[in-house]
């Protein structure tokens, strides 16, 4: 049985309640428009995809539109419009590979007053060595790992699963010495082959808002390993 769930379910149950109705952004108070940015690069698959979502009624309210001459660029680059039945209206951009190990990552919004918002986060990779094929019960397993010093909002979830168990961590506000260190009692409630799936992550307020506020995220997720534990 499942120790810990991870919060994948609570994130489907919110995207639920979503609004994917679609308004044209003159059309609603400027003030009144909440922000929405995410950066996500997935090592299964090589792409980082980056977006943008603007909604009227809050963070939950009608999608919009951007009416001219309002914009949004990403590193100085228009993003693309697109609008699905599900989601509503947001604007995306993609790349085949990750971005610059700790670049900045910058979004600027011009509303239709002409008023402009720039919010901004870090892309920090996170790169394992090799990991020990076998782990003997009862001993911790140590990963050689390379990433930038996790700072306020940064946390690193560890997520572990065999046939039947599964359970996770997460590393918040420490010093991680080029190494991840999975301990003994972890691993202990495990057997047999395990999973291992690991990403770097950071949740945080916009710091240039309007009224409504809103949130830029960013995560770095690895593709699956597997070793064996005796």
């Amino acid at each position: 049985m499942k120790k810990i769930l991870w919060g994948m379910v609570s994130c489907i149950a919110l995207a639920s309640c979503a609004s994917n109705e679609i308004a044209n952004s003159a059309d609603v108070k400027q003030s009144g428009i909440h922000q929405r940015y995410t950066i996500s690069y997935t090592e299964e698959n090589n792409q980082t995809h980056v977006k943008a979502m603007y909604r009227f009624g809050g963070e939950n309210g009608t999608t919009l539109v951007l009416s001219p001459p309002s914009t949004v660029t990403f590193n100085g680059e228009n993003m693309t419009r697109y609008e699905s039945e599900f989601v509503g209206a947001y604007y995306n951009a993609a790349f085949s590979k990750p971005l610059p190990n700790g670049a900045k990552c910058t979004f600027v919004f011009t509303d239709t007053d002409g008023k402009t918002y720039t919010n901004s986060i870090m892309f920090n990779p996170l790169l394992l060595g090799q990991i020990p094929k076998e782990v003997k019960k009862g001993l911790p397993l140590e990963i050689p790992m390379v990433t930038n010093p996790l700072k306020f909002g940064d946390k690193i979830t560890v997520h572990l699963s065999d046939s039947t168990n599964s359970n996770s961590f997460v590393l918040e506000n420490v010093n991680l010495e080029k190494r991840l260190i999975i301990p003994a009692t972890i691993l202990n409630e495990l057997s047999g082959t395990v999973s291992l799936e690991i990403s770097r992550s950071n949740n945080s307020l916009l710091t240039e808002k309007t009224d409504e506020g809103g949130t830029i995220s960013f995560e770095y997720i690895l593709k699956k390993r597997e070793f064996e534990i005796k």
